[in-house]
């Protein structure tokens, strides 16, 4: 539900009757009458008369006996914190949920520190739309929000109060109705700079003619979860951020210019050690486990990649190039696995047996592996009966990915044999 800070002059000019009141709304504004909000449109409201807030209370309770849960209060300025508190206090005597968004084009930095307390989001940048043949295009004004964002970091708190980008305009690209005036690219970029900063996920144009695309960028769950999370986000420099939830370290890392490029992630910059694995959330794949950095190879213009970063249990690895071969099981060069090299040819009688893994009950056991189409293993510990597990295609057979089995381990000490009757992904490592 859309207003404007301040009395409208409509509703001053019928003095019209407050609800639960002798007063009317003449009797609520400042006199002289004295225009108020970012564009004068309205008349400010003298909130030290007590019907003032018993005017802001009877539209609140109305707007909650309709089932609304979005309120945005436009025009915002310094001025009209009082305007927020109003209406902040008005929707918590209703009883119902309702965010409050605090809105102009955009809010003053000023107003920041004043409407923490009672803004549940505040519009920190100008309308998404280009009020042009689209509803939006990436120069207007999508880019503007990667410059905008980071002034107001230090004026967010979330869980309550939060940075509002605006609609998302991830709609419409194909058949008849408004288009985006973004390609897909660039779509999947404003989901996840929207996720990354925890912004309220709504979307504005031709919901109508949804389209595939914009169907499933907005429903990756695990994009969602990032939004909600409800963390802000650190620019670790101008193409990457980052965003540490719990365990796990979400980078989002942004081409903002005209053409593809590479854009490498350096983990000793997000203050990560050891080689952890890397998971693409918005592909929702498994990349592998890397030491030291990732890259984003050819990210398109106005591309993105998002990925989780997550320590590999509690650090004990072992490579499978140093464990006992059997058959025709053999070491071979691996540019892209640690060390170097991996342990191939598992399967149809070969093998690869890891010792001294330490146990001591039920444990996740992480296989880095690569293969280039996908193939089941056999796995047994100390020697008894192997369990079928099934590795899907890391792409190529120069990419690694990660599979996590959960195997007991009842012995201080224990082995780990991969193998099996049919041909088995090459192994580079296991980690518990």
């Amino acid at each position: 539900m859309y207003g404007a800070a301040g009395l409208e002059k409509e509703a001053y000019d019928k003095a019209a009757p407050i609800i639960g009141t002798s007063c009317t709304t003449r009797d609520i504004a400042v006199q002289p009458l004295t225009p108020t909000n970012k564009w004068g449109g309205n008349w400010k409201i003298d909130y030290a008369k007590p019907c003032a807030q018993a005017y802001i209370d009877s539209i609140a309770a109305r707007y909650a006996s309709w089932g609304i849960d979005f309120v945005k209060i436009d025009g915002v300025e310094a001025a009209n914190v009082p305007d927020i508190k109003a209406w902040s206090q008005a929707i918590d005597r209703t009883g119902r949920q309702m965010w409050l968004s605090a809105s102009a084009w955009p809010v003053e930095l000023a107003a920041g520190d004043g409407l923490r307390p009672w803004a549940n989001g505040v519009r920190i940048d100008t309308d998404i739309e280009c009020y042009c043949d689209t509803t939006a295009t990436w120069a207007n004004s999508v880019d503007d929000r990667f410059s905008d964002l980071p002034n107001w970091l230090s004026k967010l708190d979330p869980p309550g109060y939060f940075p509002d980008l605006d609609a998302m305009p991830i709609n419409n690209n194909t058949g008849s109705g408004l288009q985006d005036g973004l390609n897909d690219v660039e779509r999947q970029t404003v989901m996840t700079f929207w996720s990354m900063a925890s912004s309220p996920l709504y979307v504005g144009g031709d919901v109508y003619f949804m389209d595939d695309k914009a169907i499933s960028i907005l429903s990756n769950p695990e994009v969602i979860a990032v939004d909600q999370a409800s963390v802000l986000p650190i620019q670790v420099n101008g193409q990457v951020w980052k965003k540490v939830v719990g365990d796990s370290t979400y980078v989002a890392v942004y081409n903002l210019g005209s053409s593809p490029a590479d854009v490498t992630v350096d983990f000793a910059d997000l203050g990560i050690s050891g080689r952890p694995a890397v998971r693409d959330v918005a592909a929702r794949t498994d990349l592998g486990a890397f030491a030291g950095r990732w890259t984003a190879a050819a990210v398109p213009a106005h591309g993105s990649r998002l990925i989780k970063i997550s320590a590999v249990g509690s650090g004990t690895g072992f490579e499978a190039e140093a464990g006992a071969l059997a058959g025709p099981a053999r070491v071979s060069g691996c540019p892209a696995c640690s060390g170097g090299k991996k342990a191939g040819y598992l399967g149809n009688g070969g093998s690869v047996t890891i010792g001294g893994v330490p146990g001591g009950g039920s444990r996740t056991v992480r296989f880095t592996y690569v293969s280039g189409d996908p193939r089941p293993a056999d796995i047994s510990v100390n020697g008894g009966a192997p369990i079928r597990v099934d590795f899907a295609s890391t792409g190529s057979w120069n990419s690694v990915g990660v599979k996590d089995v959960t195997l007991t381990l009842p012995n201080a000490t224990n082995s780990i044999t991969i193998g099996g009757s049919a041909y088995a992904p090459d192994i580079d490592r296991i980690d518990l």
